[in-house]
């Protein structure tokens, strides 16, 4: 995998995987390689699939966070920024003093236009009869949890 050859990376994964079902090491591995290789179902079932045994996985966190905050905002209730902004504060309730992943959360903030997120902007377009929105704004409810309003 280090030298880019990805396909042959996930066959070797999933041999191991054939042998022990749940390799962790395995599992985080062809997540990488299937990203890598643009399947990203795949690399986003295997990140899930360590997340079901262990939710607290920093690496699968991390991985899965990176590929949603790279889908667009199709609705209020399907938008991978948004996803990826609530894993990013799970892995800081784990990990409070992680600068990494302070950082990448306020990346996630301030991208966009005139200090607007990209995701809060929507195409009419493609909202298919669903609401239309011009501005989101994402913010914490009384839980703490983030929101999208």
């Amino acid at each position: 995998m280090k030298m880019g050859k990805f396909v042959e990376a996930i066959e070797i994964y999933t041999k191991i995987l054939e042998i022990e079902e749940y390799d962790e090491t395995a599992l985080l591995n062809r997540a990488v390689a299937f990203a890598n290789s643009e399947d990203i179902e795949s690399s986003l079932n295997d990140f899930s699939i360590v997340l079901d045994k262990d939710s607290e996985n920093l690496i699968a966190l991390n991985g899965k966070s990176t590929i949603l905050s790279k889908f667009k905002c199709e609705s209020y209730n399907n938008c991978g920024p948004l996803q990826s902004l609530q894993i990013l504060e799970k892995m800081l309730e784990i990990d409070p003093d992680d600068e990494k992943i302070k950082l990448k959360r306020n990346f996630m903030f301030t991208q966009g236009y005139d200090s607007i997120p990209k995701f809060a902007i929507f195409d009419l377009r493609e909202m298919n009869g669903e609401y239309i929105v011009n501005i989101q704004q994402i913010i914490r409810d009384r839980d703490g949890n983030l929101v999208s309003v």
